[in-house]
């Protein structure tokens, strides 16, 4: 009897014992969770005064935050890819044109701005944006890189610095063409052949749309220039609104005064596209002397 009258106690301290523990364990999940829920819930807090943009970003997509901008300035913005990058940043009064400068640091930016006076350029360094186009690095040849990488053999020792692509002898199908080979295989391996590379070119271009031209720009960064050159050439030979895009931003931010002239070219040749006519403008401020004049000849035809 005695055992039998200790144990009720113990027995009911065990049972409460062990629904605090549950209490607690519970507790803690909860918390955990809606800490994950605040933590994941995006913050866009943007400010605009006297022209200048501060902002506080937690989690915030990146194409969200842009058309706020957008929107505050009126400027014209094209899209493209993939822009739902999670933002984690805060600045304080900073300009239009340094915000998307930060904002886009990961993809690529090109900004058409226009002079806030009628003022000669050279007179008038205050500009105004206009149009803005925002290209995402991160999945623009996705469609053409489905094939795995495989090595390629070393190029042939070159006698010149000219690389005649007739005499050179790249793998070969059956049928004597060139082999499909994926872009970024051949433009990320430093011992692919230049005929492969333009192949691989060829084939975006003869396939002509949007995506193809996305594709293309993703290696614009490439440090050869003549594989820069080829992507500009291929690039101009499709005529739509993502090439006119394109090479808006070559003209913008290539360092060879002759692949900026390539695209200026391009660009003259769409006399009614307004949005080349824009980056044509914008080229007359170039660095490059011969850059500019041709320009100016081109806007003036």
């Amino acid at each position: 009897m005695t055992i039998s009258f200790l144990k009720v106690p113990y027995t009911h301290l065990l049972k409460t014992l062990l629904t605090v523990v549950l209490f607690l364990l519970v507790a803690d999940l909860t918390g955990i969770a809606l800490a994950k829920t605040i933590s994941t819930t995006p913050i866009i807090e943007i400010t605009f005064q006297d022209e200048l943009i501060s902002a506080k970003l937690i989690d915030a997509p990146l194409i969200d935050v842009l058309q706020r901008v957008k929107e505050e300035f009126g400027f014209k913005a094209h899209f493209h890819g993939d822009l739902t990058e999670l933002l984690t940043l805060s600045f304080t009064d900073i300009p239009l044109d340094k915000c998307l400068r930060l904002l886009t640091v990961n993809h690529s930016l090109s900004v058409a701005s226009l002079p806030t006076t009628t003022e000669p350029p050279e007179q008038n360094e205050a500009k105004q944006i206009a149009e803005v186009w925002v290209i995402s690095r991160s999945a623009t040849s996705k469609t053409f890189n489905t094939t795995p990488a495989a090595p390629l053999r070393p190029p042939p020792v070159l006698t010149n610095d000219t690389v005649d692509v007739s005499e050179e002898s790249p793998e070969q199908s059956g049928n004597g063409e060139l082999e499909s080979v994926p872009l970024d295989q051949v433009l990320n391996n430093p011992n692919a052949e230049k005929s492969a590379q333009l192949k691989a070119i060829k084939n975006l271009v003869e396939t002509g749309d949007s995506a193809s031209v996305m594709a293309m720009a993703e290696f614009l960064g490439n440090e050869d220039k003549e594989v820069r050159q080829m992507l500009v050439d291929g690039i101009s030979s499709v005529q739509n609104e993502e090439s006119t895009q394109v090479l808006g931003h070559v003209l913008q931010t290539d360092p060879e005064p002759e692949i900026r002239k390539t695209a200026v070219r391009a660009l003259g040749k769409r006399k009614n596209d307004n949005d080349a006519q824009a980056f044509l403008e914008e080229a007359r401020n170039d660095s490059d002397d011969e850059v500019k004049t041709l320009a100016e000849q081109l806007l003036t035809q």
